[in-house]
């Protein structure tokens, strides 16, 4: 959405085709980071959850 924005924004070529590539990466980057960090939080939730369960049958 933002990046549609910004091209919407930028008239003249030059800077439409900056701000396009410019939000791409933004873009990209911002995706590989939130699906990184959500797997490894992901992971961390169910091993945590894992050992909740050992602990209550130990109990």
């Amino acid at each position: 959405m933002e990046a549609i924005n910004q091209l919407f924004l930028f008239k003249n070529a030059s800077s439409y085709t900056e701000s396009f590539v410019a939000s791409l990466v933004k873009f990209n980057t911002k995706i590989k980071y939130s699906t990184f960090s959500f797997d490894r939080y992901f992971n961390n939730l169910s091993l945590h959850h894992q050992k909740n369960r050992a602990n209550l049958v130990l109990v």
